[in-house]
């Protein structure tokens, strides 16, 4: 496969067959879809086959059926992706928070200062947070007047 697509003959390869001869293409797809070594080929050929046969789709419930399989092994494959994408930010993060405790920046540095007015600003939040967390707690926990009577008009 990867030799035609070399010498572009995959659609030629891949053209003009009946369903007997489509079954084992789409099967190997299926098959090579997630595997890492084999993706990008099978990534192609999909998209080769998805571009030849799209007309005949709903013919054959067979057919079908094989490219509804290949759809969920792409969908699966891009949750795969996205998860990875973010585990792969995590650590990234961690690892940059792990070479700047090990790296401090310079004290006179400008990023220095930012990062300790952002950490001044935050903490003052932080402490306006409390005062209003200790405030409405002292209200929840006083005994509250008894209601007035209502004014009569």
């Amino acid at each position: 496969m990867e030799e035609l697509w070399r010498r572009d003959g995959l659609e030629v390869a891949l053209g003009g067959r009946d369903e007997n001869r489509l079954v084992p293409v789409l099967e190997y797809c299926i098959y090579a879809l997630p595997h890492p070594h084999l993706s990008k080929t099978a990534i192609h050929i999909s998209a080769l086959l998805l571009d030849i046969y799209s007309k005949v789709i709903g013919v054959s419930p067979k057919i079908d059926s094989l490219f509804e399989q290949m759809a969920a092994c792409v969908d699966n494959m891009a949750m795969r992706s996205k998860t990875l994408l973010k585990l792969q930010g995590c650590v990234d993060m961690i690892l940059h928070a792990q070479s700047m405790h090990s790296n401090p920046l310079p004290k006179n540095s400008s990023a220095y200062k930012k990062l300790a007015r952002d950490q001044a600003t935050m903490q003052d939040h932080t402490h306006v947070a409390d005062k209003f967390h200790e405030s409405a707690q002292q209200k929840l926990n006083s005994p509250s007047p008894p209601f007035a009577a209502e004014p009569q008009l």
